[in-house]
């Protein structure tokens, strides 16, 4: 008797594997409790038919079962956004089976559309890239570490950066959009390819790049009640206890300590990846000081304004 469809961004495709794209409310009209599945699949995109497992109804009520879509990667061929058809089999059972079909259209999005939800932008994250992993593995490799150091996450982060602003890779203002409207977020290999992107972007190929590597990471999304846009910069985790932060520096603000995804408290650093031109220590420089200024000293983390969201969990 209803149905509530949601359109489909193909960056977040194994999000949708345990979240519904749409809502479905059957009517059981018979004067006995029914069962009922719902099947649903989207012709090409769609890897096998999604199933909402049974539900029973009783006589004469009415459920609203979520519809489920099985995608897989070539969900991200999508091109401009476009709609596509929802094909859904209603089965009932109550003694025998009965099957009814309908059809309705969905919207897909173009695979680089990203709907400004900021515990989203981790599914641009691609750190298994093959182009991203082995460049930063050859990049790493070159490193003469000792394998008892501490600070070896930090020498990593210091020198892909720095890679990166060798290579030409730099900031590009992206233009103000609509709140009702797409933004576009680059891949990292396509960021690399470019040569530039905006703040989302070069986050979201930091990011990846230090994820590869297995470097823990984080967005920082504040939503300053002064401004009219939105800002991001990264966090990464040194792995460095606490009590070590004065070998990192002297100034105990340049630091953040948290848990991140363990339960364990390390130093984590925050960059400013829109000064990638610059380097890594002023990325540092003005992301320590973007995080005391919003974060602590204008309660942006206690008023909810500022947001650490870790890309392999959800926003804390």
């Amino acid at each position: 008797i209803k149905v509530i469809v949601k359109d489909v961004y193909p960056a977040y495709y194994q999000f949708y594997n345990t979240y519904p794209i749409a809502l479905v409310t059957i009517k059981n009209l018979a004067s006995h409790p029914i069962e009922v599945n719902v099947r649903s699949e989207i012709d090409f995109y769609s890897e096998r038919p999604g199933e909402s497992g049974f539900t029973e109804i009783a006589a004469g009520g009415t459920a609203a079962i979520p519809v489920n879509a099985i995608f897989g990667p070539r969900l991200l061929k999508a091109g401009d956004n476009k709609p596509a058809v929802l094909d859904i089999e209603v089965e009932g059972r109550a003694g025998q089976t009965e099957t009814k079909d309908f059809s309705t259209q969905i919207v897909i999005h173009s695979r680089n559309a990203w709907n400004g939800d900021m515990d989203k932008l981790v599914y641009f994250v691609t750190p298994g890239d093959d182009r991203i992993f082995t460049k930063n593995r050859t990049i790493v490799g070159q490193l003469e570490i000792d394998p008892d150091t501490e600070f070896e996450s930090v020498v990593k982060a210091y020198t892909v950066f720095n890679t990166m602003r060798d290579k030409g890779i730099r900031y590009h203002r992206d233009t103000n959009i609509a709140f009702y409207k797409d933004d576009r977020v680059q891949f990292a290999d396509e960021t690399i390819r470019l040569g530039n992107g905006d703040c989302d972007d070069l986050v979201v190929l930091y990011a990846s790049c230090l994820e590869s590597l297995g470097i823990r990471t984080a967005f920082v999304e504040v939503m300053d009640p002064n401004e009219e846009i939105a800002h991001l910069y990264l966090l990464f985790d040194t792995g460095i206890p606490p009590e070590e932060g004065h070998r990192i520096s002297t100034n105990e603000k340049r630091f953040v300590i948290r848990s991140g995804n363990s339960r364990i408290d390390t130093i984590w650093l925050p960059i400013e990846t829109t000064v990638i031109d610059q380097g890594f220590d002023k990325a540092w420089e003005l992301g320590a000081l973007a995080y005391l200024e919003e974060g602590i000293v204008r309660n942006g983390l206690s008023e909810g304004w500022v947001r650490i969201i870790d890309v392999n969990r959800g926003s804390l």
